[in-house]
């Protein structure tokens, strides 16, 4: 069981994942329109915050994100962002899509509920509602971790890649708390690398995980297919 929702603890990491998300979808480097992009992440930064914010702790999952931004109509999930404390980090995040209309407000939400569409599956909401371990465990004692990626199914590609990029994100966010470092070295054999999607910054983050005693092995049939996810750094 994971449970995204988790491990956003501020207001950046909301958008962070939501990037993820959104860019994780996308076919190639340079696929998609980025005003698009950048709207659909700014919808489902501000839902995910909203849900933090305002529902109960048994509902902070992405079930509840999905179904917040893409069931009321436009007039009433404006409102109900305009009637949030003004210091609202939901409402905040919310202001960058609130004037859109027409049809532009439906490209907003197409492309956003297009990136949360896994959440309409009912086994996904039911292995999103929580977390059955703590991602940082990885990096604290000898755990063997295997994520099993179907070749000729792209439905789960985003989850997958979310996780990647949260897993991350949270060994080295511990590895911060502990003098630089991991209690234990961990090691990630990532075969079929291209079916998990592109992460946001990971060749920047590549260079800097070794020291805190992370190594990572990438495993793909050619360059060609890194090459049109991360382009000429590979």
């Amino acid at each position: 069981m994971y449970n995204s929702i988790d491990y956003v603890e501020l207001d950046q990491d909301a958008e962070k994942f939501a990037t993820t998300l959104v860019l994780g979808g996308e076919e190639g480097q340079q696929s998609g329109d980025s005003f698009w992009q950048e709207q659909a992440v700014s919808l489902i930064t501000a839902g995910i915050l909203y849900v933090r914010e305002n529902l109960p702790k048994e509902q902070h999952s992405m079930e509840y994100v999905y179904n917040l931004l893409t069931e009321p109509s436009e007039k009433e999930l404006k409102n109900l962002f305009a009637n949030l404390e003004e210091e609202s980090s939901a409402r905040i995040a919310f202001g960058v899509v609130k004037n859109a209309t027409d049809k532009t407000w439906g490209g907003i939400v197409s492309n956003a509920a297009k990136a949360m569409k896994l959440w309409k599956l009912k086994s996904v909401r039911t292995f999103s509602k929580y977390s059955s371990f703590q991602l940082a465990d990885i990096g604290k004692r000898k755990i063997a971790l295997y994520v099993v990626i179907p070749l000729a199914d792209r439905t789960y590609r985003a989850l997958i890649n979310t996780f990647f990029a949260q897993l991350f994100q949270e060994l080295c966010a511990y590895a911060d708390t502990n003098h630089n470092t991991l209690n234990i070295p961990v090691r990630f054999l990532l075969d079929e690398f291209a079916n998990i999607g592109k992460m946001p910054d990971f060749a920047e983050r590549l260079s800097t995980v070794r020291s805190y005693g992370m190594e990572v092995s990438i495993i793909a049939q050619s360059i060609g297919q890194l090459m049109d996810r991360y382009g000429l750094f590979v």
